[in-house]
């Protein structure tokens, strides 16, 4: 009895020790003011500071949405801010620091031509001086999600395209630019009605790998889609993996040390739990270990 005891005395006091050494606080911020304010990225300078991106509410009446950069201190105080605009809704959702230490932001802006959306990738210097941006897209409706600096100094930007002809739904979009942003190849890459590109590396050899959704019934009955490309962005294979329920959703990947994946998003569970974190394992083949 007393061993029970002496057990329970000690569940206690690790109990107590876990309480303890929980984290305090170290400060809370927050940005903006009379609009409306989204953030869709964060990054850490070489500063210990921090560079938040996304996106906020103009002032005009049209509600239109501009590109917005947040720069602050290892503290959290904001050092200074800056936004970038183009005609119609702008819509920041991923952004980087680049190598030379320059933010380079990409998202979606509202084509004059037709009306539609348009890749659109803003590169700033260190204070967030717009040096230069580029649009990139199809004759559809484009939506940029993902940007990253490629090893030759260029970018890619990955995101999905709707075909015109709604023969194929929404495809995925890969961009691959120069270090100034010219255009050098694009690529679509189709499986089902409805084909969602959520996040892109470059892989060891140069290549890609891009992961998101593909649903053939556009009412969420996804399941995890990766397509795997050479350097000049040919599709070598894809692969899909199916959860525990109808609504699967892959929103980021990493490779690792092996040369395989692990890929990051959620899948529905078919009782009453409603909707879970899912982390799938695989092969350099995209094979599931």
């Amino acid at each position: 009895m007393r061993g029970v005891i002496f057990l329970f005395i000690l569940a206690l006091l690790c109990l107590a020790g876990i309480a303890q050494a929980q984290p305090d606080m170290l400060w809370l911020r927050t940005y903006g003011g009379e609009r409306d304010e989204n953030c869709q990225s964060i990054i850490q300078t070489s500063d210990g500071g921090f560079a938040l991106a996304g996106y906020l509410g103009s002032f005009e009446e049209d509600d239109s949405l501009d590109f917005w950069l947040v720069k602050t201190d290892r503290d959290g105080e904001e050092l200074w801010s800056q936004t970038y605009i183009s005609e119609g809704q702008n819509g920041c959702n991923s952004a980087i620091l680049t190598s030379d230490g320059r933010f380079a932001l990409a998202g979606s802006t509202q084509s004059l031509d037709n009306g539609l959306q348009d890749f659109w990738l803003v590169v700033t210097d260190d204070e967030g001086e717009e040096i230069w941006s580029q649009t990139y897209g199809e004759e559809g409706g484009d939506l940029c999600q993902s940007v990253i600096q490629t090893s030759d100094g260029g970018f890619a930007l990955a995101g999905s395209t709707l075909s015109l002809d709604n023969e194929n739904g929404f495809d995925i979009l890969l961009v691959r630019t120069d270090e100034d942003g010219g255009e050098l190849w694009s690529h679509t890459y189709y499986n089902q009605a409805l084909d969602i590109c959520n996040s892109v590396i470059q892989v060891s050899d140069g290549g890609f790998v891009l992961v998101g959704i593909t649903d053939s019934t556009f009412f969420g009955g996804g399941d995890f889609w990766m397509v795997r490309t050479d350097r000049d962005g040919e599709e070598l294979w894809s692969r899909t993996y199916d959860g525990f329920g109808d609504g699967d959703a892959c929103n980021s990947i990493v490779q690792t040390a092996e040369g395989g994946f692990v890929l990051a998003g959620h899948s529905t569970s078919p009782g009453a739990d409603g909707v879970d974190f899912w982390l799938i394992g695989t092969g350099e083949e995209g094979e599931e270990i």
